[in-house]
């Protein structure tokens, strides 16, 4: 699962960048609400372990652009200090 959110959170900014957050960012909440489930219904530890990584990819990946989304809801002046 690490391995996977690893390259979710490598993986977001790039796709970001190229089509945009808010596409992407639904692009990964629906890949996460998809596999979470299936994840979740392994019924043995090694389907568990191969199921991990897509899960991890899209349940974690998402995260990484919390900084940036949340920035922009804050006036300029106070970005800095606003989310802390």
């Amino acid at each position: 699962m690490q391995a996977g959110a690893f390259l979710g959170y490598s993986t977001f900014g790039f796709l970001a960048d190229r089509f945009g957050r808010r596409p992407v960012f639904i692009g990964f909440l629906f890949g996460a609400s998809l596999l979470v489930p299936v994840y979740g219904d392994s019924p043995t530890a090694e389907r568990s372990f191969w199921r991990s990584a897509p899960g991890g990819f899209f349940g974690h990946g998402y995260f990484s652009v919390f900084g940036a989304l949340l920035a922009e809801l804050f006036p300029t002046g106070i970005r800095g200090t606003a989310q802390a």
